[in-house]
C-alpha cells in the first residue's frame, strides 16, 4: 500500500448516499455483515465530524463510523477495510486517524465492540492497544486510553 496515494475524507450523509454501493461492497465478503444504508445514515452525536473513509483514487478502500459516546469517550461503531487492502497496513493507518479525530474532539478514550468469534479483528485491536473491558451477547467491548 502506498500511503501517499490514500486520501482521508470526512463522511457526511450526502457522501454516504452518493457512494452507498461502493461502501456496502467493502464489507460484502464479511459473514454476518448486516449494515444497510439506514445504519450508515443513522444520526449519532458528532458522527459527521468524526467519521471518515480512506480513498485510493476513485475507490473507497475503507471507512470508520464514529460518534461521541460520553464526554470523554468516542465509540467506533463500524470499521471496515476492503478485502484487497487488508493486511497491508490500511487498518492501522485508519485506526491512527480515528484516534487523532477522537483526541482532536477532546476524548480521552475510544471504545468499540467486536464479535467474540472474530479472532483476526480481536488480535488486531489488541495489537493496536485496545483492552477488553466487557463481554455480552456474543460481543466483546474494548477500550483504549488516548
Amino acid at each position: 500500500m502506498n500511503r501517499d496515494s490514500i486520501r482521508i475524507e470526512t463522511l457526511s450523509a450526502e457522501y454516504i448516499s452518493r457512494n452507498i454501493t461502493q461502501i456496502l461492497a467493502i464489507a460484502s465478503d464479511v459473514p454476518g455483515e448486516y449494515w444497510s444504508e439506514s445504519h450508515f445514515l443513522y444520526e449519532l452525536p458528532e458522527k459527521w465530524k468524526l467519521s471518515f473513509c480512506a480513498r485510493e483514487g476513485d475507490v473507497i478502500a475503507g471507512y470508520a463510523i464514529l460518534s461521541r459516546r460520553s464526554p470523554d469517550t468516542v465509540h467506533l461503531h463500524h470499521f471496515m477495510v476492503a478485502r484487497s487492502r487488508r493486511g497491508q497496513g490500511m487498518g492501522a493507518m485508519m485506526l491512527t486517524e480515528a484516534a487523532h479525530r477522537a483526541t482532536s474532539a477532546n476524548a480521552k478514550k475510544m471504545s468499540l465492540k467486536v464479535g467474540e468469534d472474530n479472532a483476526r479483528a480481536i488480535a488486531f485491536y489488541q495489537q493496536s492497544g485496545f483492552r477488553q473491558v466487557d463481554s455480552a451477547n456474543g460481543y466483546l467491548t474494548f477500550m483504549k486510553q488516548l
